[in-house]
């Protein structure tokens, strides 16, 4: 598990740590860091599957591009370095890199000590980003098989291909719904049918080649359709517990915008889902906009058979830039009974102003 990260001259970063548990919720307003946090992650992961080392980083490649040094460097706080520290349990990695100008597209390491990449390769490398700009529905689908790569791609472009290559996977009992095998396809259709009532994939091999045609049913009258006849929310969502059924004990998932084209509803189920799957010894570190997907986190810490404890939770809500280009951080917390031990301003509260406004209550 990443137990804390500092990041030092990067992007908005001068000198942040956060430490970081199970399950770590990002929120606040947009452009205010919780993107910049991920992708430092996700730019540690691509260097890790990129190189036997980290004596550089790779910060265009297939999971994200970032440019050159001068999109990534701080604007006021930093001139050619950047600065990162991870802690592994109870380990740490740490380095700095600078780069030769702004105009870099690489980042070298000034120091190195020697064995302490070993402590971050095997975790970045099993390491999954799902960013927020997934693929949407789509037919025919490439069964690629990546030698760097194990997930299911930043886009979700590879979750089919996981699917399909660990398609008779066994399940980790806590992770399982009682009733149905413990077989990876099979549980990630009883775990979607909690959102989509009668969920059920079929992907068939194209003769001939490395393609498989995918259709889905929620219809049981309808039966299977293109996926493009059904919407973006089970498109969007598929990744989502692909990555999260087919990881394993001690790997972290990335997700960015889990509530993207979903129903409030299924909203806050998502965010029980996520709950439980933190609770199974993944890690899982979400950006949201969804105060349905905190809340179905904190009706998790607060059932009776608790999904995950409160001390397994932490939020950082990033309230906005301040004018030096820092970041205002706050870290409300989930109490063992589902409430928030402090609800700062814009923090999920826009519903009880817009009902003010409408009920004339703010005169």
């Amino acid at each position: 598990m990443i137990s804390s990260a500092h990041l030092g001259g990067f992007k908005c970063f001068t000198d942040n740590v956060f430490n970081l548990k199970p399950l770590t919720l990002l929120s606040g307003r947009n452009a205010s860091g919780k993107t910049s946090l991920l992708q430092a992650l996700a730019l540690l992961h691509q260097t890790a599957c990129e190189c036997d080392n980290f004596e550089q980083l790779v910060l265009n490649g297939p999971v994200i591009k970032l440019g050159r040094a001068d999109d990534v460097l701080h604007k006021t706080k930093a001139r050619d370095s950047v600065y990162f520290a991870v802690g592994i349990d109870n380990e740490r990695w740490e380095s700095d890199y600078t780069a030769e100008n702004r105009n870099a597209f690489k980042f070298r390491r000034k120091n190195s000590i020697a064995g302490q990449d070993r402590v971050i390769l095997p975790v970045f490398r099993r390491l999954t980003y799902l960013s927020a700009d997934r693929q949407g529905p789509s037919e025919v689908h490439s069964l690629d098989e990546s030698v760097l790569y194990s997930d299911v791609g930043a886009n979700g472009e590879r979750a089919i291909s996981t699917l399909i290559a660990n398609d008779d996977q066994n399940i980790p009992e806590e992770l399982c719904i009682k009733g149905t095998a413990p077989l990876l396809r099979k549980q990630i259709e009883a775990h979607m049918q909690n959102i989509f009532p009668g969920f059920r994939l079929d992907a068939q091999m194209i003769s001939g080649t490395n393609n498989v045609v995918l259709s889905f049913a929620v219809n049981e009258g309808v039966g299977f359709v293109r996926p493009q006849n059904i919407g973006f929310g089970l498109s969007y969502t598929l990744p989502i517990y692909i990555a999260c059924l087919n990881a394993k004990r001690g790997d972290v998932v990335l997700i960015e915008n889990p509530e993207a084209h979903l129903h409030p509803c299924a909203q806050s189920q998502m965010g029980e889902f996520l709950s439980l799957v933190a609770a199974s010894g993944i890690q899982l570190i979400v950006e949201s906009h969804s105060d349905h997907i905190l809340n179905g986190i904190r009706k998790s810490v607060k059932s009776e058979n608790h999904p995950i404890q409160a001390e397994d939770t932490v939020i950082f809500f990033f309230a906005g830039i301040r004018d030096d280009a820092v970041p205002i951080i706050h870290s409300p917390g989930i109490s063992k009974d589902g409430s928030l031990t402090e609800w700062p301003s814009d923090f999920f509260d826009q519903y009880e102003r817009d009902i003010n406004v409408l009920v004339d209550w703010d005169r």
